[in-house]
């Protein structure tokens, strides 16, 4: 079942990092819950930064080092950079998800350096659905951190999730279901995956547990639509 047209969809791209050849993977592919695994698959669409998590064997020792959880693109004119890098000095961890949906599902919002764009509407809907002030420029980013970081993780560092009627969910969303993560778009629902979406049966309407911070659903259901991987377009 195709994906409506408003849907904006995003081709799988190989990013250019020097030690994405290396023999092993990198701990840095997020999933929707937020979790970072060891993954050697590409399909990754979108990169993020939550400060330096790795030490100078490049084995990830932290959640995050900010509460400032971006989501960036993979390619940057002019930029090259080494992927966890730790001479001569210590940059912050790349990590990377399937797809802005996934990223928003795991606490990260649009970069303002590398998306102005995406950076400009996102938090002009998230503050219009969460604070009621059509005047952007009066509420700071760093506010809206603050709030996505009480919604990503409790005091023991779990995923906070909250449940709602599958059929308030907007397009963008991500629910967990018998063991899975599941995007809803416009065309049907699709189970997740680093490597893709696959479609999955909608079936009966039920409360589901939602992964997507609450405050992000709201900028969603007015109309913030994020970029969704090419394979939930089947």
């Amino acid at each position: 079942m195709p994906v409506s047209s408003n849907v904006r969809h995003q081709n799988p791209r190989h990013f250019d990092f020097a030690a994405e050849s290396m023999p092993h993977p990198l701990q840095n592919r997020v999933d929707p819950w937020g979790r970072l695994h060891a993954y050697p698959g590409k399909a990754a669409t979108r990169m993020g930064n939550r400060g330096v998590l790795h030490n100078d064997s490049q084995e990830v020792i932290r959640v995050s080092r900010t509460k400032a959880w971006l989501c960036c693109r993979t390619q940057l004119a002019g930029i090259k950079r080494s992927v966890f890098q730790v001479k001569p000095t210590f940059s912050y961890s790349e990590l990377f998800f399937l797809d802005e949906a996934t990223a928003l599902s795991a606490g990260h919002r649009p970069c303002k350096d590398c998306q102005p764009l995406r950076f400009a509407k996102f938090k002009r809907t998230w503050i219009a659905a969460n604070i009621n002030d059509q005047t952007p420029g009066r509420v700071l980013i760093s506010e809206v951190d603050t709030q996505l970081e009480l919604e990503r993780l409790d005091m023991e560092q779990r995923k906070v999730t909250f449940k709602t009627p599958l059929s308030e969910l907007p397009t963008g969303a991500m629910f967990a279901e018998d063991g899975s993560a599941c995007l809803v778009t416009c065309g049907g629902l699709y189970i997740w995956s680093f490597d893709g979406y696959k479609l999955r049966e909608r079936g009966k309407e039920r409360e589901v547990e939602v992964l997507t911070p609450i405050s992000i659903i709201a900028a969603m259901k007015i109309g913030y639509i994020p970029a969704i991987h090419l394979s939930a377009d089947a």
